[in-house]
Parts: C-alpha cells; sequence; structure tokens
C-alpha cells in the first residue's frame, strides 16, 4: 500500500485578534502548542505600508520557527460598481500577493470572494458576476507571476459568489486558470449540507484545507469536537480527492475572550487526532519540514 503523504496542521493567526496574544505573543504561543504551520489575516492593505514597515512585519513573522503557508485576502469589493473602489480591492488584493512572496514556504491566497449587493434585488446578478470573475482572473495571473495560488473559500451565506459546489466549479472554470483552485472550509461545507462525497467532484482543485467545527445552523469556527460538523468524513474524502498540504484550524469568538488560549490548545489536540486518524499525519512537528514552493 503506497505510504500517503503528511499533511501539516497550522493555525489561522486571526485566533488571536483581540487578546492578549495578538501579534507576536500569539505566534509564539502556536509554535509552543505545537503546529506545524501558521497562516497570516491580511486585514491591512501591504501596499500602504513603507518598505521599513513590511520588512519589519516579515521579520517578526519570519523569527519565530513557523513556516508560513497562506494568506487569507478578504475582498468584498471586487463586484462594486464605483469603478474607483473596486479599482482599490483589485490593487490591494495584488499588493497582498506580492506580500505573500516575501514569505518563502507561502503556497497561496486563502481568497474570499464575498457577496452580491442588494439582496440581488438591484444590480443585476449575472453583471455583478462577471465583475468578480474578470477581477480574480486579475489577481490570479499576478498570483501566478509569483509562483502562487489563489485558493478561493465558498460560504456558507445566501447571496455569497461561491456557496455551492455548482458555483465553485462555474466560478473556478469561467477564470480558467490552474492557479486558481478551491479552499475547503469543513464546517462551511457543513453547513450548505454538501456531502463529504461531493468533495471528488474538486479532485486536482483543491489547494488549502480549513478545519473548524459548527452547530450546522449558525456559523461558529469552534474547536473541532464542540459541534457536529462530521469533520472525519470531510477529511477523509477530502484526502481521498489526492489532496496533500495543510489543514489550518480557523478559531474566532469564544464567549470569553480571555479564554483563546485555551481554544488555541484544545483545537490542536482534536485537529490533530482527526489527521492522525485520516492517516495524513505522524502526530510529530512537521514545521522544520514543512515543503517550500
Amino acid at each position: 500500500m503506497a505510504r500517503r503523504s503528511e499533511w501539516n496542521l497550522g493555525l489561522i493567526d486571526s485566533a488571536w485578534f483581540g487578546s492578549e496574544y495578538e501579534g507576536l505573543p500569539g505566534r509564539l504561543q502556536t509554535h509552543r502548542i505545537g503546529y506545524d504551520s501558521i497562516d497570516l489575516f491580511v486585514g491591512f492593505d501591504p501596499g500602504r505600508m513603507t518598505v521599513a514597515e513590511r520588512q519589519a512585519y516579515v521579520d517578526g513573522v519570519r523569527s519565530v520557527d513557523l513556516p508560513v503557508i497562506s494568506l487569507v485576502c478578504t475582498c468584498l469589493g471586487l463586484n462594486d460598481f464605483n469603478p474607483a473602489i473596486r479599482n482599490y480591492h483589485i490593487e490591494r488584493a495584488k499588493n497582498v500577493v506580492e506580500f505573500a512572496a516575501a514569505f518563502p514556504t507561502v503556497k497561496n491566497l486563502c481568497f474570499v470572494p464575498g457577496e452580491y449587493m442588494f439582496q440581488q434585488k438591484l444590480l443585476q446578478p449575472r453583471l455583478e458576476w462577471g465583475l468578480v470573475v474578470e477581477a480574480t482572473r486579475q489577481v490570479g495571473k499576478h498570483a501566478a507571476d509569483h509562483g502562487l495560488e489563489l485558493a478561493i473559500e465558498l460560504l456558507p451565506f445566501e447571496f455569497a459568489f461561491v456557496k455551492s459546489l455548482d458555483t465553485m466549479e462555474r466560478f473556478l472554470d469561467e477564470i480558467g486558470l490552474e492557479n486558481v483552485k478551491a479552499t475547503i472550509d469543513v464546517s462551511h461545507m457543513w453547513l450548505m449540507r454538501i456531502s463529504p462525497e461531493e468533495i471528488a467532484r474538486l479532485r486536482g482543485r483543491i489547494a488549502h484545507v480549513h478545519i473548524s467545527d459548527c452547530d450546522g445552523v449558525n456559523h461558529g469556527d469552534l474547536p473541532p469536537g464542540r459541534g457536529n460538523t462530521p469533520i472525519d468524513h470531510y477529511l477523509a474524502a477530502i484526502r481521498d480527492a489526492g489532496f496533500a498540504g495543510t489543514a489550518s484550524v480557523e478559531l474566532e469568538f469564544p464567549p470569553d475572550p480571555s479564554g483563546m488560549l485555551a481554544w488555541v490548545e484544545e483545537a490542536y489536540g482534536t485537529s490533530l487526532k482527526l489527521l492522525m486518524d485520516a492517516s495524513v499525519h505522524s502526530g510529530t512537528r512537521r514545521g522544520a519540514h514543512a515543503e517550500t514552493r
């Protein structure tokens, strides 16, 4: 039997936002707990930073011995009918691509294209769809020039552009770039009642994975085991679809913000067990051996 490729277990650093561990303290805790890698949520515009500010940020992140695998880039204005607004969001996304290239281990941008405006009751949906496809294609080409992938995230919301496997496949097909693929967030799949068996439709088109839990009704980003998402079934389906890469834990908003450290520690233990049970992780830290591009 062929040996399965081993995955990284990562953490998205937005888990620490609003806590005493935001920034470097959180990255140090991430390393201490045992995560293999870290993803950076980029809520700012790197293009507005000076060269010195950018370098200081990069150096600060790289000072912790954890490879950065993905940068999360939410681009909610790609369908704005005001050209100045839309063009800014395209420019910012390209700036994040260039920022990602400063980290030699980064594989992709987790790219969130947002939702239709005005509940689809004012602008024609096909117009907004076309604007987002064209904008994402621009960013995807820029990413390809830097050796990076865009990993499109499906959102479990009524007016999201990409909210089903049908819309994911349509989106990827219309963009038509080999480096533009999908992010699979297992709790988003569960909220939209996309069965694990359907993941096979994305064989060869999965760039990144997010692990989180929910109650099956409300978006939660809970530590695995606190909800009812069949995470084990999704991970097995993702594995069987040929994915080999990083699964990053996504957490937010515990009832008591001071409890985030405990949540991150809990999520590490439950997520690691899930990956081990799926035969995609040995249980030993992989950070020093993570692949580079």
